[in-house]
């Protein structure tokens, strides 16, 4: 029989039943002084200020990044060869002790080595249908219970967010790539006619007419920034009229855009903002794509259905 899977609850109460038996001080190793919980001889030795007490703590810190540096195995591992190497570290909670250690390297460092671990956990991890049905399971459930809306949540994924490299042109890994079949809902890829990527239909035959009518265009040229930590890059920009166009499906017209959909949203603002600022930009939704698809089509041999 297949062995049953530690939950969160019975993974915690182990990590509790861990720090107490490694709980070896009784008393602090330099004055002697004797107190009945572990973590207030801990305190008592963190904040004296007698140079024994500092250097005992500092040692037993460096120690302990030693040590977080070399290991790449689970977090219990981690405290066992802390107890293992009698350092004052193992029974402190876990926290605590990695805020120790990120003091003691740098941020670019920790992350490095954050990554290496999770890589290393990861690859001998085996992902079942049945385990990527729970964690399925586990999101949908946390999106119902409103845990990404949390102030916490929010503020942690727009701090991400300021850390994040990036991916615009060919910091992009799928910059001169071809699409994969079934990446996405439109029928994105290069067309060989334009030699250009673009991510839908609409878009490369939009740009046919462009090239049909001799008007230069730049395909997606800047990301603007904008409010709420938003960014927006409309799809072509054609420097004579100093305009840009942005094709949207969704829209009914360029005056009847009532999708209430996540990206719609977004564009809506978006493009309220930036006319707010001066830019110039047209919506093309499925009234102006139909006239241009009438007074067109028959003149492109590569038009796309």
């Amino acid at each position: 029989m297949p062995c049953k899977k530690e939950t969160t609850k019975e993974r915690n109460k182990r990590f509790r039943e861990m720090k107490i038996n490694y709980a070896f001080l009784k008393s602090c190793p330099i004055c002697g002084r004797f107190y009945d919980e572990y973590w207030k001889i801990f305190s008592h030795i963190r904040k004296s200020k007698d140079a024994l007490h500092k250097n005992l703590l500092s040692n037993h810190v460096s120690k302990a990044v030693s040590i977080y540096i070399q290991h790449e195995g689970s977090v219990f591992d981690f405290f066992e060869k802390l107890y293992k190497e009698r350092n004052i570290l193992a029974a402190i909670s876990n926290g605590y002790v990695l805020n120790l250690i990120k003091g003691e390297l740098k941020i670019n460092d920790m992350e490095k080595f954050r990554r290496k671990k999770i890589s290393n956990t990861m690859s001998h991890k085996e992902h079942s249908v049945e385990h990527n049905r729970n964690v399925s399971k586990s999101l949908k459930k946390a999106w119902r219970d409103g845990v990404f809306d949390t102030k916490m949540y929010k503020d942690a994924y727009l701090a991400g967010r300021k850390n994040m490299p990036s991916m615009k042109g060919k910091n992009n890994p799928m910059y001169g790539r071809v699409c994969p079949a079934g990446a996405g809902r439109g029928r994105g890829g290069i067309r060989t006619d334009l030699n250009q990527y673009f991510r839908s239909t609409w878009e490369a035959n939009f740009a046919r007419i462009l090239k049909f009518c001799n008007i230069d265009y730049e395909y997606e040229k800047k990301r603007f920034s904008l409010s709420f930590d938003l960014t927006y890059s409309p799809d072509f920009y054609c420097k004579y009229r100093d305009i840009y166009y942005e094709i949207k499906g969704h829209a009914k017209s360029r005056i009847k855009w009532e999708c209430s959909c996540k990206n719609c949203e977004k564009g809506k603002i978006a493009i309220k903002e930036l006319r707010s600022r001066g830019i110039r930009i047209k919506l093309i939704g499925h009234r102006e794509y139909r006239y241009l698809k009438d007074r067109f089509r028959i003149h492109l041999e590569k038009w796309e259905k």
